[in-house]
């Protein structure tokens, strides 16, 4: 059975790094830990359009020309929040992850991009809602503004972590313990 994590912060506070130090952490128990995202399918798009990735960390928020002067991440907030999310509802990336999730079946899914509870809301009907850990990733000095994403405004019914990061690798290291200890208590 597959515990899914979704990993939530602002833009630069550490989520892409804490997934993949928890993915080598549980690897290192004998887990299969995969790194997700919601918006691959995003990525995917932007790079076989312009020929540009939203995963490339230094050029994500640059004013690129063959983006006719808009950022990697301008256009990938636009084409999820104007095209794909008016067109297939706004639970359209979490049920594209959940039917990836399902196909491959790793013990532990970390998706370190959520920020819209209705995309959980698939990838936790699938797995389980017993099976949900949701971590809000805080770090001074980072915020939402101008991302679409924030923390869950809703009540979320399945386990919350915060976690702070300093902006220090060692602060996120010095979580990694309890949010492992956390995933395993989860899956027994």
């Amino acid at each position: 059975m597959t515990t899914a994590v979704f990993i939530q912060g602002p833009p630069r506070s550490g989520k892409d790094t804490l997934g993949q130090m928890l993915s080598v952490a549980l690897r290192l128990q004998g887990l299969d830990a995969r790194v997700y995202k919601f918006a691959d399918p995003i990525c995917d798009w932007s790079e076989s359009f312009f020929g540009v990735s939203c995963r490339q960390d230094g050029l994500k928020d640059t004013k690129l020309e063959e983006m006719d002067f808009r950022s990697p991440r301008e256009a990938a907030i636009a084409f999820s929040e104007r095209a794909m999310k008016p067109l297939f509802g706004h639970d359209i990336f979490g049920r594209v992850l959940a039917r990836k999730i399902g196909h491959q079946s790793p013990d532990v899914a970390l998706i370190t991009d959520s920020g819209f509870l209705q995309e959980a809301h698939p990838v936790c009907s699938s797995v389980g809602l017993d099976m949900c850990l949701a971590i809000q990733l805080r770090r001074p000095g980072k915020t939402f503004e101008g991302d679409s994403r924030s923390y869950w405004d809703m009540p979320y019914p399945g386990i919350l972590m915060e976690v702070d990061n300093d902006g220090s690798i060692e602060s996120l290291q010095n979580n990694i313990p309890n949010v492992v200890d956390t995933i395993h208590n989860i899956r027994n």
